[in-house]
C-alpha cells in the first residue's frame, strides 16, 4: 500500500513539475539567461560568460577577442551596482543570417561611474535552450 502512495505521490510531483515548466514563458527563460549571463559578466568571468554564449556567439568571437572587447567597453563604467529589467522582446526572424527565434532583453543597470542600459540578444538554439548572442551597452539617457 505505501509503495502504491509513494508511485501515485511521484506521478504526481513529476506532473505538477511539467506543468511548472511549461508555464514559464519564453520571455521569463530568456530573461533568467540574460541575468545569469550577465552576472558571470559582473564577477569578470570572460571565458565562462563565452562559454555559455550560442553556438554563432562562440563562432564569431573569438574568445580572446571577447575578454578584450568586453573589458575595454566595461571597464569605464566602474563597479557593478545593480540592475532592474526593462522589458523584452520576441522577434522570429525568417531570413537573414542567423533565422530563427530571438528575445531582446533590456536592462537598466548601475555602475559605480555610470549608469547605462545593457541589451542583452538572445536565441533559442536546437536543444531548446536560450542562450546569449548579443550585447550592447548603450547610455541610459538614449
Amino acid at each position: 500500500m505505501f509503495k502504491r502512495v509513494a508511485a501515485v505521490l511521484l506521478l504526481g510531483l513529476i506532473s505538477f513539475t511539467s506543468m511548472a515548466a511549461d508555464s514559464v514563458s519564453r520571455e521569463e527563460m530568456a530573461t533568467i539567461s540574460a541575468q545569469k549571463w550577465l552576472e558571470m559578466m559582473d564577477v569578470h568571468a570572460w571565458d565562462k560568460v563565452w562559454g555559455g554564449s550560442s553556438e554563432f556567439f562562440r563562432k564569431e568571437m573569438p574568445v580572446d577577442h571577447w575578454g578584450r572587447m568586453v573589458v575595454d567597453h566595461r571597464k569605464p563604467l566602474g563597479k557593478f551596482i545593480s540592475r532592474k529589467l526593462q522589458g523584452t522582446e520576441y522577434k522570429n526572424l525568417k531570413e537573414g543570417t542567423l533565422p530563427g527565434e530571438y528575445i531582446v532583453v533590456k536592462f537598466a543597470s548601475s555602475y559605480e561611474k555610470k549608469a547605462v542600459i545593457e541589451v542583452v540578444v538572445t536565441y533559442k538554439e536546437k536543444d531548446g535552450v536560450w542562450r546569449s548572442s548579443g550585447y550592447l551597452v548603450a547610455d541610459s539617457k538614449s
